[in-house]
């Protein structure tokens, strides 16, 4: 629990041999409110998950 922080949003792939954070608010890549910020996430996550 992030005490005093509300709204963390995180996106993680993990694998049986990596973990890949695709977006993370927490670490400053933003809050993810436009539909481009959006698609970039989803399209790293179907990269991450072809990979595998």
């Amino acid at each position: 629990m992030d005490r005093g922080i509300t709204g963390n949003f995180e996106v993680i792939v993990v694998t049986k041999s990596d973990e890949k954070v695709i977006h993370s608010k927490r670490k400053g890549m933003g809050r993810a409110e436009s539909s481009r910020e959006r698609q970039l996430i989803v399209d790293q996550i179907r990269e991450a998950l072809e990979a595998v």
